[in-house]
């Protein structure tokens, strides 16, 4: 039995929403158990001078977000495991990030 581990990471929210429907859908579909655990949302704070010239304390902050996700699920046969990734893979939007790992339990 095969385990496999996804890393979903972005700044569009919304877009790991969807994508995360999409995943219950390809669960029902392949009849596999997929476990979801959400990590904690982090920020990076970008700050740029309002003026170029001779007000340096005047300064604007940006907050970007960064989401986070794994999942998992485990399944038996490799075929299955190819055509799920595969479908995972094919139909992931252009702002998530994806990173995937084989984990072997005997």
């Amino acid at each position: 039995m095969k385990n496999y581990r996804f890393s979903l990471t972005t700044n569009n929210n919304s877009a790991l929403l969807t994508y995360i429907q999409f995943i219950k859908v390809i669960e029902k579909k392949f009849h596999i158990k997929v476990h979801f655990t959400g990590l904690p949302t982090s920020f990076k704070t970008i700050t740029l001078l309002k003026s170029p010239h001779v007000n340096k304390r005047a300064k604007e902050s940006f907050h970007l977000p960064t989401y986070k996700t794994t999942f998992s699920f485990k399944t038996k046969s490799a075929l299955k495991a190819s055509v799920v990734v595969k479908n995972l893979i094919i139909n992931k939007p252009n702002t998530i990030r994806f990173k995937w790992e084989d984990l072997v339990h005997l």
